[in-house]
């Protein structure tokens, strides 16, 4: 931790380059509160106490939120890669078979720790703050955990060890499809109907008030889980269908064609058009996925401010589909990614894979440049920061007063970066690659968590993982 005897004094630290919202500044200094909160943010002023600041090295840019996460799923990466047997193709449905068997694997204990790792690379790779999309509530079986909230207190506790800001996303999950019941493997993510969920998400909101840098948010798992109906009653009874809340709402939608024509066949509604027909998406609302979108859901959902909750790397490794980002971003559609399945943790892999997916499809270059931002990195990691921060429910935005001081540095003497100056360092983060990763230093709430690259629990991290895993 960089700070001054007294953690409640302000701290003033300054970088050669600083992102501020009206742009670079060079060098810059961000001043930080004793709760982590940027009370300013300015060019360095040698007339002042500024020229007492020592200034360090490197690009201060906003930390890169991750919308999307099932941490357990961190412990099948690279091992779903096979031809399932009996199956003349694979796909989502062939891989969801092996997810499973992971989750039937897990107790508190092993998810605690897993968890734990995962973060740490988290911090490591520039993202600051974490959407779990928790569904693992229960033993196999259905069998009730003891607390209830076992799982979910094992992610807390992961994120409070390593320091990254965690939104729990207890989800609701109620059907194993269009008119199906829970299959026994689904048994230890559902509950027997809204009210037990309801009183989890209680529970869960007195812990996560004990949390730094936490926030309870609510998820429903898909159109397939959980009906219009149910969803309703769900935020009615936990007071967050009221005008105005900020509580996040995140739901898994249009994800594979299957399930459009199985919503088609069961509703007579493609998926994001029944929930905008029942008034359930808005500002709050984080569509995951939505890869699969009629040219009016994409107008329609983008109008209403929802975020599109993008997970490129595990989009491609599931055959999913290409997510339609130039139609979205026309329409003023806000995004955010996330690592999701975890086959890969590195928000800079994700931006850099949505815009080279377009261009494969479009045959062309830079396709989400825009006329007011001609620079894909700009763009990217503008609008990932923005509307990841809104997924999340935590401001950590931009580098501006008011914003948690959640900022990553980029090393500027790294080979890939060294000869870029702040019009093109974006670009050459997202789209110039190498084996040593050009993020040097994590910050979260004006503490340094990562220094050189390390976060300082890695190497703990790994050996509790490595004794419980091995």
């Amino acid at each position: 931790m960089i700070r001054g005897m007294d953690a409640s004094l302000p701290l003033r630290v300054a970088f050669d380059h600083v992102c501020a919202p009206g742009g670079w500044l060079s060098p810059g200094v961000l001043e930080i509160d004793g709760t982590g909160m940027i009370t300013d943010v300015r060019s360095l002023r040698t007339d002042s106490m500024d020229a007492r600041v020592e200034v360090r090295p490197g690009f201060a840019l906003p930390a890169l939120p991750n919308v999307h996460s099932h941490a357990f799923q961190r412990a099948m990466a690279g091992h779903a890669e096979h031809r399932s047997p009996g199956h003349a193709s694979d796909s989502f449905w062939t891989w969801r078979e092996a997810m499973y068997d992971v989750a039937a694997s897990m107790n508190p204990e092993a998810l605690e720790s897993l968890a734990a790792l995962l973060f740490v690379e988290m911090l490591e790779s520039g993202s600051t703050a974490v959407a779990e999309f928790h569904y693992l509530h229960h033993e196999p079986g259905g069998i009730a955990a003891t607390p209830a909230t076992a799982y979910s207190d094992a992610i807390l506790r992961a994120a409070t060890r390593v320091g990254i800001g965690v939104t729990l996303c207890p989800v609701l999950y109620l059907h194993g499809g269009f008119d199906k019941t829970l299959e026994p493997r689904q048994l230890r993510f559902g509950h027997r109907d809204v009210a037990a969920f309801v009183d989890l998400w209680h529970e869960l909101d007195a812990k996560v008030e004990e949390v730094p840098h936490a926030r309870l948010a609510i998820a429903f798992h898909s159109l397939r889980a959980v009906r219009p109906d149910e969803m309703h009653r769900c935020l009615d009874a936990l007071g967050l269908a009221r005008t105005g809340d900020t509580t996040p709402v995140h739901i898994h939608v249009a994800e594979q064609p299957l399930e459009v024509d199985d919503c088609l066949r069961a509703t007579g509604k493609r998926p994001v058009e029944l929930l905008l027909d029942e008034n359930l998406v808005d500002a709050r609302t984080c569509l995951v996925h939505a890869t699969h979108l009629s040219d009016n859901e994409i107008i329609r959902a983008a109008a209403t401010g929802a975020i599109a909750g993008l997970c490129p790397t595990t989009e491609a490794n599931l055959g999913d589909g290409l997510f339609a980002l130039s139609p979205w971003l026309d329409a003023g559609g806000a995004i955010g990614i996330g690592s999701d399945s975890q086959i890969s943790v590195d928000p800079l892999e994700e931006l850099r894979l949505l815009e080279y997916g377009q261009r494969l499809v479009h045959g062309q270059r830079c396709v989400a440049a825009q006329s007011d931002t001609l620079h894909v990195g700009d763009l990217l990691w503008t609008r990932a920061a923005l509307g990841g921060a809104r997924a999340i429910g935590q401001d950590v935005a931009e580098l501006a007063p008011g914003q948690r001081a959640d900022f990553i540095v980029l090393d500027g003497s790294h080979p890939r970066l060294h000869s870029h100056g702040v019009a093109t360092i974006r670009d050459a983060a997202i789209f110039s690659r190498s084996r040593r990763s050009v993020v040097r230093e994590t910050w979260r709430a004006g503490e340094r968590l990562v220094a050189n690259g390390r976060h300082r629990e890695s190497d703990a991290v790994l050996t509790d993982w490595a004794s419980i895993h091995t």
